[in-house]
């Protein structure tokens, strides 16, 4: 939805003074035809001409911004890890799951892991160390939280730890 943008675009100037649109080319955006008006659906490193047009004298400035989309995170498959005592507790390396949840790296990405969702979602109580977990239940879900620091915003995915117990 390209209209969140208009706030940044107008910055402190009176929304009620200017007319702010979106296009697809330079050209559109000159003529001030195929705005943009539906959600668009986009793809990664497009470039979006804006339009922003004085409403009282006709007047406008052109500007432009490119649309980072950053792919979702695949599920990744739980993690099993044997158990020697038969308490169905044992220690988890979280971080093995991260290559399962991309195709490619995204140095942009930040990925952190939380015992509930409602941690998750206040960022509070991340696990500290993830490389060594220890489970507090069999079966239980972590779930993996990954942040585009570029675009300021985060999805996560569950990750499910399972320990077997010895026969």
């Amino acid at each position: 939805n390209l209209d969140t943008q208009t706030s940044t675009i107008l910055g402190t100037q009176d929304p009620n003074a200017y007319t702010v649109t979106y296009h697809l080319s330079l050209t559109e955006a000159e003529t001030n035809e195929g705005a943009i008006i539906a959600p668009l659906v986009a793809e990664n490193n497009q470039i979006i001409t804006v339009r922003l047009e004085n409403n009282l004298t006709g007047c406008f400035s052109l500007t432009n911004f490119r649309l980072i989309v950053s792919p979702h995170p695949f599920n990744p498959p739980p993690i099993l890890e044997c158990d020697t005592d038969y308490d169905a507790i044992t220690q988890f390396d979280l971080t093995s799951a991260e290559e399962a949840l991309f195709q490619s790296v995204n140095p942009d990405n930040t990925i952190s892991y939380f015992e509930s969702l409602t941690d998750l979602e206040t960022d509070q109580n991340s696990i500290e160390n993830p490389e060594n977990y220890t489970n507090l239940s069999n079966p239980q879900t972590i779930f993996i939280k990954v942040l585009n620091t570029t675009a300021d915003c985060y999805t996560y995915v569950p990750l499910e730890l399972n320990v077997n117990l010895p026969p």
